[in-house]
């Protein structure tokens, strides 16, 4: 677990975060006790110049990967989760006493603390400081009980008074039946357990009269219903019943000085409780990792490495929904070197995907987490960045969702974020922080032509600008810009798009759901990621709109002006 006090705000800004919905994703990562689950929510993520330390976590992780199988883990997360939540009685500082309540948790948390280092001493080697567990159950003395009581922990006098207490409740008990026994002989009726005798009218009016003549019961109430008496108790009981009275006090003044007495030894140990809860917080989150490791159907650890290289890289949620709706998964291959990259291919091909993967895979790797990767390779960044212009997370085809007002919540249009998005990316950059960012398809809100200008410019000055500033950042935009795709000087990708036998007609032609459009589209799409030496133009955009449903006169109409017939004169005579 890292603990660094370096500040990381904006090691991944909201509008990222919520592109490439991380926080679900983070959310798969369970530890299942509240220590583990505090420390996950402080985790910072490894910087630039810790990579000594976070070799060393991932080491770590790879070495528990080998160790625990699923029912280990399993057995091992059942057992955290007894643990109870001591946090507010063992990491106040304060002199009052424990309560009861409060003791039986710090036991209980000691306890189930000990018996998780008896049953798994061999995995827990070396992380594992046993002997503390023994420390902090010996104070609660019966250590085989993971029950707390006074009498664990009390002189002998109190046990003798304990003792004394239960003869007496015992000779109480005897002299009160005794007594109750020789009311209902001397009248048929008993009275109850607070010396009251109720005489029901008119059956029991005999037993009433009897009642009223006798000294030792007083007349306390009569009603057409009812009389009512109170009968004085025995000398005995009197003398048990204060017996009793005595007993107690003397326990409870002794229970007072033992809950005082135990307090005051468990606060002077509270560095210790504060390393335990530590240690838990710290075997959670490693069995959580193994755990997450166990549930992603590809994963792996990551490696240090000079540049970015994935593969067989996936998106597990995206995956899942892609199942879920009887469609395939196609996971990632690419290699990104430093510098700028620009990304071309068809709509829908996958584009989005591949630079969510890749970043999500560096998120991953930066919290020393594994990723959902055969094969992950990596440096550790400053920054990551996902610019997708006016998104609200990904769909369940793994596009980002623009929003509907084409507003953002700061107030600016579209392209207006879009713009603020190159200027962040770019100050970014020009500060030597290094940084990977993607952006999906900027200035696409604007007209085309100024939109490619804008690219194109964005990667022009990059490519003068990184050299002697940045060496180490990865910039990759992905876009239909023809002239930003050709681009010299940026290496150069593609996702290949439609395979070669292309979309054939569907039965049912125009009566086909949009559902089995979708499906049987993404069958047709290879979306795996190659580097090309020169820009390859895809022009599959009609081909793809026609299989979707596009009226068939818009698309006649759209071709006729793509193939250089699109005149106004034309377009008015037809």
């Amino acid at each position: 677990m890292n603990s660094h006090s370096r500040s990381v705000s904006e090691f991944l800004d909201s509008g990222s975060r919520h592109s490439l919905n991380w926080d679900e994703l983070w959310e798969e990562w369970r530890p299942v006790t509240p220590y583990g689950q505090d420390a996950k929510r402080e985790l910072k993520p490894f910087h630039p110049g810790e990579e000594k330390a976070w070799e060393e976590s991932m080491q770590v992780l790879q070495g528990d990967i080998k160790a625990l199988s699923q029912t280990e883990v399993d057995v091992l997360q059942s057992q955290l989760e007894k643990l109870p939540d001591i946090r507010n009685a063992a990491m106040t500082q304060q002199a009052s006493v424990f309560s009861p309540r409060e003791l039986l948790l710090l036991k209980q948390f000691a306890y189930y603390g000990k018996t998780l280092s008896d049953n798994w001493k061999a995995v827990l080697a070396g992380i594992w400081d046993s002997s503390m567990w023994d420390k902090l159950l010996k104070p609660f003395g019966n250590v085989s009980d993971k029950s707390f009581s006074i009498h664990h922990v009390a002189s002998d006098t109190y046990r003798d008074n304990a003792k004394k207490l239960a003869e007496a409740q015992h000779g109480l008990s005897q002299a009160v039946h005794a007594w109750r026994e020789w009311w209902r002989q001397k009248t048929g009726i008993a009275p109850d357990k607070e010396g009251v005798i109720r005489c029901q009218l008119p059956q029991q009016r005999d037993a009433a009269a009897s009642l009223r003549q006798l000294a030792n019961a007083d007349w306390i109430q009569e009603t057409p219903f009812e009389s009512v008496f109170k009968v004085e108790t025995t000398d005995t009981v009197r003398a048990f019943q204060n017996q009793r009275d005595d007993v107690r006090l003397a326990m409870d003044k002794e229970a007072d000085e033992v809950l005082l007495r135990l307090s005051r030894t468990l606060r002077q140990a509270s560095k210790t409780w504060q390393a335990a809860v530590h240690q838990i917080a710290h075997i959670d989150l490693r069995v959580s990792k193994t755990a997450l490791f166990l549930s992603w159907r590809i994963a792996s650890v990551p490696k240090a490495a000079q540049s970015i290289a994935v593969e067989e890289a996936v998106h597990p949620l995206v995956e899942r929904r892609l199942k879920s709706a009887g469609r395939t998964y196609v996971p990632l291959n690419w290699e990104v070197p430093a510098g700028t990259s620009v990304l071309c291919g068809s709509n829908m091909g996958g584009k989005t995907v591949a630079m969510s993967v890749l970043a999500l895979c560096q998120l991953c790797a930066q919290y020393a987490l594994p990723v959902p990767a055969k094969r992950f390779a990596t440096h550790l960044f400053q920054r990551v960045r996902f610019y997708a212009g006016e998104s609200s997370g990904m769909d369940t085809n793994g596009d980002t969702r623009g929003t509907s007002s084409g507003h953002s919540t700061s107030g600016l249009s579209s392209f207006g974020t879009e713009v603020r998005q190159i200027k962040d990316a770019w100050d970014i950059l020009l500060t030597g922080e290094t940084a990977l960012i993607c952006f999906d398809e900027p200035a696409k809100s604007t007209n085309p032509i100024e939109g490619e200008a804008l690219v194109v410019g964005t990667l022009r000055s990059l490519r003068q600008s990184l050299p002697n500033r940045n060496t180490q950042s990865s910039v990759i935009i992905a876009t239909h810009f023809p002239q930003a795709s050709a681009e010299p000087g940026c290496t150069q990708f593609r996702v290949r798009g439609l395979r070669q036998a292309g979309l054939t007609p569907l039965a049912g032609g125009s009566n086909v759901e949009f559902s089995n459009r979708m499906k049987y589209l993404a069958d047709a799409m290879d979306y795996r990621v190659e580097r090309i030496d020169t820009a390859v133009w895809s022009e599959e955009g009609l081909q793809v709109a026609d299989w979707i449903g596009l009226p068939r006169e818009i698309l006649q109409e759209s071709r006729r002006y793509r193939e250089g017939r699109g005149s106004s004169k034309e377009a008015g005579e037809s």
